[in-house]
């Protein structure tokens, strides 16, 4: 509806059935011998003739007109109070602020609330990931429930797309993996202890070690950090009869724990904390899990 415009009145229906039955209570008041719709303006005169209730009696033309407006009333639409005037200029900010307010659109950006939008690891969405939803829904006149509504999707969207890349990764990583476990056959486990131990003594953070995994690859990563710690001596705790040359099977491994932890002096050594027997003790289990 056009601003200015008031809602449709069929014509002025509802006025001149107005005017009519008020001139054919007054003819019937009178009880005049002269034409009921005399001395009306000439506007409604003409309506009425239009209409062919000048030559009916007072009480049907009344009729007539209160059934008009009766019919009229449901072309009218809704009471005033709820009706949107659309401005006609595209640039009249105040009059389209008028009508976003009207659909429920907030006045205010910080009205948005995004509280109770969060991410499938429970973790709610932060300030710049906020600010950035309350530009778009102010931009594009968006409701509080049609911008909380959009943020749930993007937050589903973003969810979904990181539980895909974490899939692809996780099966990529078992394969680098098994791939890494047949190179080092019988030496894995404790291939795996020098190059773990190695990372640790350079300071990498496990967080650290899973960047570059994603990087350079799992298999690369472990491989290099191996070839460190042979040359920093990470080594020799694991070598093949305390002394060999060859890296410590997992049974081996297992044989020289159950050794140690009959040697009473060892033992003594190892629950005072020395550093050296708990070094080693670490070293050998993890060789018997046999964790890559």
């Amino acid at each position: 509806m056009a601003e200015g415009e008031t809602p449709a009145n069929n014509g002025g229906t509802g006025d001149a059935a107005a005017a009519a039955a008020a001139a054919a209570a007054a003819a019937a008041a009178s009880g005049g011998d002269k034409p009921w719709h005399e001395g009306v303006d000439t506007e409604t005169a003409g309506y009425l003739q239009n209409r062919g209730w000048d030559k009916l009696p007072a009480k049907d033309a009344a009729l007539a007109a209160a059934k008009a407006h009766r019919e009229a009333e449901k072309l009218i639409g809704a009471p005033p109070e709820h009706v949107l005037r659309i401005p006609q200029n595209a640039n009249d900010a105040e009059g389209w602020g008028k009508v976003y307010n009207r659909l429920g659109v907030p006045a205010d950006a910080k009205e948005y609330d995004f509280g109770g939008v969060k991410f499938a690891n429970g973790e709610v969405v932060d300030e710049k990931f906020t600010a950035s939803l309350r530009a778009v829904a102010t931009e594009t006149h968006l409701t509080k429930d049609q911008a909380t509504s959009l943020a749930r999707l993007i937050v589903k969207q973003i969810d979904a797309a990181e539980a895909e890349e974490t899939a692809a990764y996780q099966t990529k990583l078992e394969a680098e993996k098994a791939s890494l476990k047949t190179n080092w056959g019988a030496n894995a486990s404790a291939n795996m202890v020098v190059a773990q131990n190695a990372a640790t003594k350079l300071g990498v953070t496990a967080e650290e070690l899973s960047a570059l995994e994603k990087t350079i690859g799992y298999s690369r990563v472990m491989e290099m950090f191996r070839n460190v710690g042979s040359r920093i001596g990470e080594d020799q705790f694991i070598r093949d009869g305390g002394g060999g040359s060859g890296a410590m099977t997992k049974e081996a491994a297992q044989a020289k724990l159950d050794i140690l932890q009959t040697d009473q002096e060892w033992m003594d050594r190892f629950n005072k904390g020395g550093a050296k027997e708990r070094q080693e003790f670490d070293n050998l289990t993890r060789m018997v899990a046999g964790v890559m």
